[in-house]
């Protein structure tokens, strides 16, 4: 899991669910961000919903005890981009 997957990550966790929502929170190219999003998924950290012709993501329900792993990457990461 790299840097892109943590920001990927904490933008779901914020309430940005589609791929649009989550490039652009990130500043991750669509592109790129598509394919980040197909790899956790597949991983079993993300999940995917199709409504209305979009996918909207969200945490698996089933890595919840992850989210203290990605707290605690995301934060270490600004911290280290502060200095």
């Amino acid at each position: 899991m790299d840097n892109r997957d943590l920001l990927i990550m904490e933008a779901i966790k914020r309430g940005y669910k589609t791929l649009t929502e989550i490039s652009d929170f990130t500043g991750i190219p669509k592109s790129t961000t598509y394919r980040r999003l197909k790899k956790l998924t597949s991983l079993g950290y993300l999940q995917g919903t199709r409504e209305y012709g979009r996918v909207y993501y969200d945490l698996n329900l089933g890595t919840r005890g992850i989210s203290t792993k990605i707290n605690k990457g995301i934060e270490e990461k600004i911290r280290n981009n502060e200095k």
